[in-house]
């Protein structure tokens, strides 16, 4: 009967991993300026790519720290609790990993 409870919690955790990455991960340290769009990403990341392609698309001005380049990109994507990119922060929300849904929930809320 235990094992069975855990294979019902491992599959409902799997099929909730976004949500339940997001109630472990700390809130957002730093703030940005009402209204700014700020992307955290790489040069050679696929993901940050399209994320960029979706900003561009909907006519979004963002600030982007390429992470790899920049020391105080770094620092602030480190205080966010990034661990992967992209990470795109509006106002003080974020929005880890690349999800369309999500960037354009937070976008345009």
């Amino acid at each position: 009967m235990k094992k069975l409870c855990f294979l019902v919690l491992a599959i409902v955790v799997y099929q909730h991993w976004d949500t339940v990455q997001e109630l472990l991960r700390p809130p957002p340290a730093m703030a940005a300026d009402p209204g700014e769009v700020i992307l955290y990403a790489t040069s050679w990341c696929s993901y940050c790519a399209q994320t960029r392609h979706l900003l561009d698309r909907e006519g979004v001005e963002y600030l982007e720290y390429d992470i790899e380049t920049s020391a105080e990109g770094l620092e602030k994507f480190k205080a966010l609790g990034g661990r992967g990119v992209p990470v795109l922060q509006v106002d003080n929300s974020v929005v880890y990993g690349y999800s369309e849904r999500k960037m354009k929930a937070l976008l345009f809320q």
